[in-house]
């Protein structure tokens, strides 16, 4: 869904700006009931459609709004006119431009695959955003580095997809969805914060910096869940690094691993790997998985109750 971190100085006037909602509106689709209740770093939506947007919040009226927003800058009445409502996610992408690339993202049916345009890696990506987005003297934190040396780096729109499969717009460091109207730089804290927020900023900034790009790795796979609602294994491993009673500790971590195995989506792959009918994403995704794994639990390899099951959905296959 299109959507956006909100920033300080952002008013519902300018959220709504491009969308073919009015204030109103967004305002009801988002639950606010006074529109300058926005709060720095809510999430806010922008419907799909006119038909997504009437079967979450009712009826939509089509007559002009007079609605009267606080805005920091100007103070002042503001008068919405009713606009055509885009049908689809292609048409409402088309009308935004990502003000740090000053440019509009197209269809993402229509921009290229990662494979054909600039990318930069390693080193050459955090040099290139040092330079691009920092002052002269300044340096990205080592758990940035890390994101980007996972992530790479492009200045071109390209394809990227959904955890459904849907072609969807990216830029810059893995950016997509509210990511992309934010510079790298910004993205790349984010991100940071919402990790530290699951499983909490003391316990994230005591481990080793191994163990934190980990954490990152399984949160951008979208193994933490969400950062409103954290995944039940994130809070347990937390408390396998806060314990100090080492049959605590051992315990917590041990459950926090059997939580994080018992997942259908990772028997389904690991079987049709064992079965050899794996799709094309299914050995990339599962060598990730296991990659974060090992630096968080010190093994890879699913409990023997999960590898019964990897079994016999192979035999399935």
């Amino acid at each position: 869904m299109p959507s956006r971190i909100i920033q300080p100085g952002d008013t519902l006037t300018q959220l709504a700006k491009g969308t073919g909602y009015t204030v109103d509106e967004l305002a009801a689709y988002n639950r606010l009931s006074d529109p300058n209740q926005l709060r720095v770093g809510q999430d806010f939506f922008v419907p799909y459609s006119r038909q997504e947007f009437e079967a979450d919040v009712g009826p939509m009226a089509w007559q002009p709004v007079s609605t009267t927003v606080t805005n920091p800058v100007v103070s002042q009445p503001v008068v919405q006119q009713p606009q055509a409502v885009p049908t689809s996610q292609a048409q409402i992408v088309q009308q935004f431009t990502i003000p740090w690339q000053n440019k509009t993202v197209g269809s993402p049916q229509s921009l290229p695959k990662a494979s054909s345009i600039k990318v930069w890696t390693g080193d050459d990506a955090i040099n290139r955003i040092r330079d691009k987005f920092l002052p002269a003297g300044e340096d990205l934190t080592e758990i940035q580095k890390a994101i980007v040396r996972r992530e790479a780096y492009t200045e071109d729109f390209y394809q990227d997809k959904d955890s459904k499969g849907n072609p969807l717009p990216a830029v810059g460091v893995g950016q997509t969805g509210d990511f992309l109207y934010m510079s790298p730089i910004d993205a790349l804290k984010i991100q940071e914060n919402r990790v530290k927020s699951t499983v909490g900023a003391d316990t994230f900034d005591n481990l080793p910096l191994n163990k934190q790009e980990a954490l990152l790795d399984a949160y951008y796979r979208g193994d933490v869940g969400y950062y409103e609602s954290p995944y039940k294994w994130i809070g347990e491993y937390a408390q396998s690094v806060t314990a100090t009673n080492p049959r605590v500790k051992k315990q917590k971590l041990q459950d926090a691993y059997e939580e994080v195995w018992n997942s259908d989506e990772y028997i389904e792959r690991l079987g049709r790997i064992k079965a050899n009918k794996a799709r094309p994403d299914d050995k990339g995704i599962m060598n990730r998985v296991q990659g974060w794994m090992q630096e968080l639990f010190g093994s890879s390899q699913p409990p023997k109750e999960i590898q019964d099951k990897i079994n016999a959905y192979a035999a399935t296959q």
